[in-house]
C-alpha cells in the first residue's frame, strides 16, 4: 500500500510539473507576441520605422493588434516619405525662386524706366496737341482762318502718332502676359 502511496505521488508530481510546463509553454507563446509588439512600438516611438512589424496569421486579439499597428507603421512611413520628398521639392522650388529674384527686379527696374519714357512720349504730344487745340479754339473764336488748316493737321498727325503708340503698348502688355502666364 505505500508503493501505491509513492506511485500516486510521483504521478501527481510528475503531472504538476507537465502542468506546470504546458502553462508556462501556452503563457510564453501567448506573451511573446505582446513582447514584441512592446519593443517594435518603443522602436517606432524613437523615431525607428525602418524594421517594419511582422504580420501574423494568427486570430487572437493580440495578433489582429500586432496586424492594425503593422498597417499603422506602413502608413506613417509612407506619410514620412510623401513628406520628405514635399520637402525637398519645395526646397529645390525655393532655390530656383530665390535664382530668379534678381532677374524679376531687374525686369521691374526696366518696366519702370520703361513706362518712364513712354510717359514723357505720350506727354510730350500730348502737351502738343493741347497747345494746337488752344490756338484752334482761338482762331475760331477771334474767325480767323489763317494756319487753322496746319494746325488742324498736325493735330491729327500727332494724334494718330498717339493711337499708334498706345496700339504697341497694348500689343506689348499682351506679349507680356502671355509670356508670364
Amino acid at each position: 500500500y505505500d508503493h501505491l502511496t509513492y506511485i500516486i505521488v510521483a504521478v501527481i508530481l510528475v503531472g504538476l510539473l507537465l502542468i506546470r510546463w504546458m502553462t508556462n509553454r501556452v503563457v510564453k507563446r501567448n506573451i511573446e507576441p505582446i513582447n514584441q509588439l512592446l519593443d517594435a512600438t518603443k522602436r517606432m516611438a524613437n523615431v525607428y520605422y525602418e524594421e517594419i512589424i511582422p504580420q501574423t496569421n494568427r486570430k487572437d486579439i493580440v495578433s489582429q493588434l500586432q496586424n492594425a499597428f503593422r498597417e499603422m507603421q506602413l502608413e506613417i512611413i509612407s506619410h514620412m516619405k510623401r513628406t520628405s520628398q514635399t520637402a525637398e521639392d519645395l526646397d529645390a522650388e525655393t532655390e530656383e525662386l530665390q535664382r530668379l529674384v534678381p532677374e524679376a527686379k531687374e525686369a521691374a527696374a526696366r518696366k519702370k524706366l520703361f513706362i518712364q519714357n513712354v510717359s514723357h512720349q505720350i506727354g510730350a504730344p500730348l502737351n502738343v496737341i493741347n497747345g494746337l487745340a488752344n490756338v484752334l479754339q482761338n482762331n475760331i473764336l477771334e474767325g480767323t482762318v489763317e494756319g487753322t488748316a496746319d494746325a488742324a493737321f498736325t493735330l491729327f498727325t500727332i494724334g494718330q502718332s498717339q493711337l499708334r503708340c498706345l496700339e504697341c503698348l497694348a500689343r506689348l502688355e499682351c506679349i507680356s502676359r502671355v509670356t508670364i502666364i
